[in-house]
C-alpha cells in the first residue's frame, strides 16, 4: 500500500486519505485520528504524515 495523506496544494480544504490497497479498514482508526488533527489543528501531531503527502510525486521520474 502507498497511502496518500494530507492536504492537496492549491485546493484549499481538500484533505486526502486514500491509497491503502484494500487495507484501509485496518488503518482507519489511526488515519481517522491523524486526519482529525489535520482538520482541527492544521497539522497531524500524533505522527508526521509528510512522507505520505501527494507532494512526494512532484519530482517523480516519467
Amino acid at each position: 500500500a502507498n497511502p496518500i495523506l494530507g492536504r492537496v496544494p492549491g485546493l484549499e480544504g481538500l484533505i486526502l486519505a486514500n491509497g491503502f490497497s484494500g487495507h484501509g479498514f485496518q488503518h482507519a482508526p489511526g488515519v481517522g485520528q491523524l486526519i482529525a488533527e489535520e482538520i482541527l489543528d492544521g497539522q497531524a501531531s500524533t505522527l508526521d504524515i509528510s512522507p505520505f503527502s501527494i507532494r512526494r510525486f512532484e519530482h517523480a521520474p516519467g
